[in-house]
Formats: structure tokens, C-alpha cells, sequence
């Protein structure tokens, strides 16, 4: 009776889950050439999409051999392939972040049979290197250990905060057409 209900429980237990993410660091305001990872699950497949925080933009996507890419400012989407299952594979982009702070890339997988997952899956186990475990839970804050994080340091560049030299320019050029004016209509 007690194995048949442990036979009973175990599918529905969270599957152990790996992660190839690594956290990326981009300056505000800077294109920057980085790569995002794929972490494919253990069934292959040849249909990857991005989707992006909306505080970052996507400024290029690489091309990659036998894959067809599609992009928006927000998402990227590689059609080709197939990746191996439980493989980690990287693609290369240029990235502008808009706000300082930290957000979540999605990464969607589109599977043979037409279905979307995500890997690790909501729910499971994630095994880190040092033995210890979370449960992938995404709607909570982003977590680095399974999810691919981008960082956004520094506020980028205002408009017109280059306009500092301009601007003192000009008034020193008003300045000195002011003593000009002055000194000629004092010599008639």
C-alpha cells in the first residue's frame, strides 16, 4: 500500500532542472554586443524566441548559420536548428538599456508537436552546483541561478546634458557682442 502510493506521487513531483544562464551587465544608453544562453530541455527543438524586459532594446541580432532570425525592439526569434536536448547554446545580440535595474529575458521554446515551454519549467527543482535547490518560481523577483537576468547600471545620457559647453558658448559670445555694442555706441 505505501509503494503503491509513492508510485502514485512520484510523477507529479518537480522534474531536477539545469540552467546555462549567465548573468549580463549592460551600461544605460550603450549598444552592447552580448550573448544570451539557451538552456533547451530534454526534448529537442529548433524554434527560439527572446522576449526582452521593456526597458531594453534589441539593436541587432547575429545571424546564425542554418537559422532564420526574426526581431522586434523587444524579442528575437531563431527558427532552424535543432538544438540538441539538454544542451546549452549561446546567440550572440546587441542590446541598449534604457532604465538602471534588473529584469528576466524569456526564453520560449517552441517544441515538434507546437506546444511552448520553457526550460527550466515553472515549478521545478532547480540542483545548484553547490547541492543546494530552488523551485523555479517566476513570478517572483528574478533569480540568476536558473533564469537568464540582465542588469542595466547607470541612467543613460539626457537629452541636451551635452549642451553644457553650447550654452556657456553662447553666453560668452552674447557677453562679449554686449561690450562690443557698448564700447561703440560710448566712442561717437
Amino acid at each position: 500500500m505505501a509503494i503503491g502510493a509513492a508510485l502514485w506521487a512520484l510523477p507529479s513531483r518537480p522534474a531536477s532542472a539545469h540552467s546555462c544562464a549567465t548573468p549580463v551587465t549592460l551600461p544605460a544608453g550603450s549598444d552592447t554586443a552580448t550573448e544570451l544562453a539557451v538552456t533547451v530541455g530534454s526534448v529537442p527543438t529548433g524554434d527560439i524566441t527572446f522576449q526582452l524586459p521593456d526597458t531594453i532594446t534589441v539593436v541587432d541580432a547575429a545571424p546564425v548559420r542554418g537559422w532564420e532570425v526574426e526581431r522586434t525592439d523587444s524579442t528575437v526569434r531563431y527558427i532552424g536548428g535543432p538544438l540538441e536536448p539538454d544542451s546549452c547554446v549561446p546567440f550572440e545580440m546587441v542590446l541598449r538599456g534604457s532604465v538602471a535595474g534588473t529584469g528576466r529575458v524569456r526564453v520560449l521554446q517552441r517544441l515538434a508537436d507546437g506546444s511552448v515551454t520553457e526550460h527550466p519549467a515553472e515549478g521545478d527543482i532547480y540542483l545548484g552546483d553547490d547541492g543546494t535547490s530552488v523551485m523555479v518560481n517566476r513570478s517572483g523577483p528574478p533569480n540568476e541561478r536558473f533564469e537568464q537576468i540582465i542588469t542595466v547600471t547607470g541612467n543613460p545620457p539626457t537629452p541636451g546634458s551635452s549642451a553644457g559647453p553650447v550654452v556657456a558658448a553662447t553666453g560668452v559670445a552674447a557677453l562679449g557682442a554686449g561690450l562690443w555694442w557698448w564700447r561703440r555706441s560710448r566712442a561717437r
